[in-house]
C-alpha cells in the first residue's frame, strides 16, 4: 500500500494502539489505523520510514515483559481525529535532512494537513503547519 492510494478516499475514522507503562502512566504511540470509505482499514507503523499495510487493530493486551499493557482507542491521536470525514486530496512525501532519507508524508485532505513521520521508529503525527515542529526534527518534504 502506499500514502498515494488514500486520495480520492474520506477519513471516517482513526483508531491507535498505545503503549502505558504501569509504574509512571507514560503513552507512547506505536500504531494508528485509518477507516477509509472505500478502502480497507490501513494501519500505519513506524520502522525504517513508515509502513503501511490492511489489518485490523488488537485488542489491548498486558505486556508485563516491559512493565505496561497496550490500549487500543478510537479517535486518537488529534491530529488525525481532527481530519475524520475530510476526503484525502493529495500526499507529499516527506524525508530526514540532510541525508534525505524517506521518513513519512503529509496527508493533505479537505480539512487540513497531517505529517505522519518515523522518527528513530517512533511514530510522529502532527499538523503539518507546525513548521517549526518539523525543522526542529530536520523533516522536510522532498523537492
Amino acid at each position: 500500500m502506499t500514502p498515494e492510494e488514500m486520495i480520492g478516499h474520506r477519513i471516517s475514522g482513526v483508531t491507535a494502539s498505545w503503549f502505558l507503562t504501569v509504574e509512571v502512566q507514560v503513552r507512547e504511540l506505536l500504531d494508528v489505523w485509518l477507516d477509509l470509505d472505500g478502502l480497507e482499514q490501513v494501519k500505519i507503523h513506524a520502522h525504517s520510514g513508515i509502513q503501511l499495510s490492511h489489518e485490523q487493530p488488537p485488542r489491548p493486551y498486558e505486556m508485563p515483559e516491559l512493565g505496561g499493557v497496550v490500549e487500543v482507542t478510537d479517535g486518537t491521536p488529534a491530529p488525525l481525529a481532527a481530519v475524520v470525514g475530510a476526503t484525502v486530496t493529495g500526499t507529499l512525501q516527506l524525508a530526514q535532512q540532510p541525508n534525505g532519507f524517506a521518513t513519512g508524508f503529509v496527508l493533505v485532505t479537505t480539512s487540513g494537513s497531517v505529517a505522519i513521520v518515523d522518527v528513530g521508529d517512533d511514530l510522529a503525527i502532527g499538523d503539518w503547519a507546525d513548521h517549526r515542529r518539523w525543522r526542529m526534527a530536520r523533516i522536510a518534504a522532498e523537492t
